[in-house]
C-alpha cells in the first residue's frame, strides 16, 4: 500500500431487477514511483473486475473477481487475482453468513522477473480480515505467499438500534513456502472477533468490541512474536455524523 503517483478509475453499476440484485464493475489504474533505479521513474498496474450483489426476502449474499496486470513499483511482471463471496440468511432478529476471500500469491516456482501478489491497493483497516489487522498489506503481511480468509458471521438484533456481532476467521496462506530455512505451511491461526454497536439517533453510532487471535507457528514466522502469548484487544469507538449542508437540485 504506497502513495500513488496518478490515479484513474472508473466505476459502472446496473439494476438487475429479474435476478434480484445488482452488477458492479470497477477499473483503477495504480501510477507508483519505481524503486527500480534502471527503469523508468514510475510504474503502472491495472485492477479490474465485477461485483454481484443479491438480495431477495431473507438472503442476501455477493460474488466477485478482481484481477490485476501490470507492473509493480520494483519492476515486476503483475499477474494477480482475487475472489470473493458471501452469503447471509437472516430471520426474524438473527442473521448468519459464511464468506470467502482469496488472493493470490507467489510460490515456490514463481520466476524472480514475476509477482502473482493481488494487492488491495488501500487499507480498509476493519472491514475485511479480522478486527486485529494483521492483514492490512497482503503481499507484506504474508510474505508475498498469498491469503485466503474465510469466516463466519452470526449476528443477533436484541432490540431496533441495538445489535450484536460475531465473526469467526481461519486464516491461512494461498501458498506454501518450502524455499527458506523455515518450513512455512498455510495454516496461519483463527481469530474471533465480538462487535456490540447501538445507533441511538441516525447520526450516532457507538461500538464496543473484543478481538482475540489464535496464531499458528506459522504466524509466528510470517509476523514475528511468540504464538503462545495472549493475543487479544478491547475498543470502544463513539462515531458521530452530522449532516451540515443538503440540497437537492431539481430539473
Amino acid at each position: 500500500m504506497k502513495n500513488y503517483r496518478y490515479l484513474g478509475f472508473s466505476w459502472l453499476k446496473k439494476e438487475l431487477p429479474k435476478l434480484n440484485g445488482s452488477i458492479s464493475a470497477i477499473v483503477i489504474l495504480n501510477g507508483l514511483n519505481s524503486t527500480d533505479a534502471t527503469s523508468k521513474s514510475s510504474k503502472a498496474n491495472l485492477t479490474l473486475g465485477p461485483l454481484y450483489n443479491y438480495q431477495h426476502d431473507e438472503w442476501k449474499g455477493i460474488l466477485g473477481g478482481y484481477y490485476q496486470m501490470g507492473k509493480t513499483d520494483n519492476n515486476l511482471t503483475l499477474n494477480a487475482y482475487m475472489v470473493n463471496g458471501y452469503g447471509e440468511y437472516r430471520k426474524n432478529k438473527m442473521q448468519a453468513g459464511l464468506g470467502l476471500d482469496l488472493l493470490s500469491g507467489n510460490s515456490d516456482k514463481t520466476q524472480p522477473t514475476k509477482s502473482r501478489n493481488f494487492s488491495t491497493l488501500y487499507a480498509t483497516n476493519h472491514k475485511f480480515y479480522g478486527y486485529m489487522d494483521y492483514f492490512l498489506n497482503i503481499p507484506s503481511d504474508t510474505k508475498q505467499r498469498g491469503l485466503v480468509d474465510a469466516y463466519l458471521r452470526m449476528g443477533v438484533n436484541l432490540k431496533k438500534n441495538l445489535v450484536t456481532i460475531m465473526d469467526v476467521h481461519s486464516f491461512s496462506l494461498a501458498h506454501e513456502n518450502n524455499s527458506g530455512v523455515n518450513k512455512i505451511k498455510k495454516g496461519l491461526g483463527n481469530e474471533l472477533d465480538f462487535l456490540l454497536e447501538y445507533k441511538p439517533s441516525p447520526i450516532i453510532n457507538v461500538q464496543m468490541g473484543y478481538s482475540m487471535m489464535f496464531a499458528s507457528k506459522n504466524m509466528e514466522l510470517i509476523k514475528g512474536g511468540d504464538n503462545n502469548n495472549y493475543n487479544g484487544w478491547a475498543f470502544l469507538m463513539l462515531k458521530v455524523s452530522p449532516t451540515f449542508f443538503s440540497h437537492e437540485f431539481k430539473n
